[in-house]
């Protein structure tokens, strides 16, 4: 295990900035969390920030379907050796670079030192080269989802007005609490409200429980009205920020983004985005070993 880690710290020690990694995730499926993060991601681009956006939903990997994209390999190419990773980086709306990870990332947790040491090096140059890398994770509180929210700096958790959504959204805050110590910064998206006063209630209820049992409290980031106008673009596999950019739905994305930044990247909105000083899956392998049987 100390050769183990004294290679990966080798590997990511050639590169000295790394992008701030955001991990959206939600308590539970169908609260249209894939949705918000590609027209957030695309929204942040036309902020001039530079955006990586990594499918790692291993259930419901659907970002390419809903950019009309059809991605022809993935990670588990790259870690096949029959791809490089800037191989399989799909160019996405305002240059957001689409990373389609999903059919491989259930192998991560499986990879040879060398493996592991080959794929850190190629990710470190991605990151490197972007301001954020917003990661797509599945549902729940599996593992996998665990151990991307706790490589993170940011996670967001996108959840609904829905009774069972709010209690699943809690389930994952306080595991994330729990495994992280209070240490990562959690924000909320409430999704499908009828108006912003709906969303302020629906995270307030969520704070209440979060107050009486955690330490560490999450924060509102903002919230996504329901809107015909993300039907119709799933339907046209186009994000609805491009499909409808007047909609209710695109103009709340637009505010998503610019909250986002500010929270995020507090140095000016014409500063550049400030970097951490580790690599995202340098910090996502050493869980993965931690967690291996000895």
């Amino acid at each position: 295990m100390s050769d183990q880690a004294a290679t990966l710290r080798g590997m990511v020690g050639q590169h000295h900035h790394y992008a701030k990694v955001v991990t959206f995730a939600s308590g539970k499926g169908g609260v249209g969390k894939s949705n918000i993060i590609v027209n957030v991601a695309i929204a942040l681009a036309g902020l001039d920030l530079k955006i990586a956006l990594f499918d790692m939903d291993l259930g419901l990997a659907n970002i390419d379907i809903l950019l009309g994209m059809t991605p022809h390999h993935n990670l588990s190419h790259v870690m096949a050796g029959q791809k490089s990773l800037t191989d399989i980086i799909l160019p996405g709306p305002n240059n957001v670079m689409i990373i389609p990870g999903a059919s491989g990332v259930s192998r991560l947790a499986n990879l040879k030192e060398q493996e592991r040491a080959t794929l850190i090096e190629s990710f470190a140059e991605i990151e490197a080269r972007a301001d954020l890398l917003l990661v797509d994770t599945g549902a729940g509180i599996s593992d996998n989802v665990l151990q991307f929210a706790l490589a993170s700096q940011v996670l967001v958790v996108v959840t609904t007005p829905e009774p069972t959504a709010r209690m699943d959204a809690y389930a994952l805050i306080k595991t994330v609490h729990r495994m992280s110590e209070g240490a990562l910064p959690i924000q909320v998206i409430v999704n499908g409200v009828a108006s912003k006063s709906e969303a302020e209630q629906v995270f307030q209820s969520l704070l209440a429980v979060c107050e009486r049992h955690l330490s560490n409290h999450p924060q509102f980031l903002g919230f996504v009205p329901q809107d015909p106008a993300i039907p119709k673009a799933v339907k046209k596999r186009r994000p609805f920020l491009l499909n409808n950019p007047g909609s209710p739905a695109a103009r709340a994305v637009v505010d998503l983004a610019a909250e986002m930044r500010r929270v995020l990247l507090p140095t000016g909105s014409n500063a550049a985005a400030p970097r951490v000083a580790n690599s995202f899956f340098a910090r996502l392998f050493s869980l993965f070993s931690s967690r291996s049987p000895q």
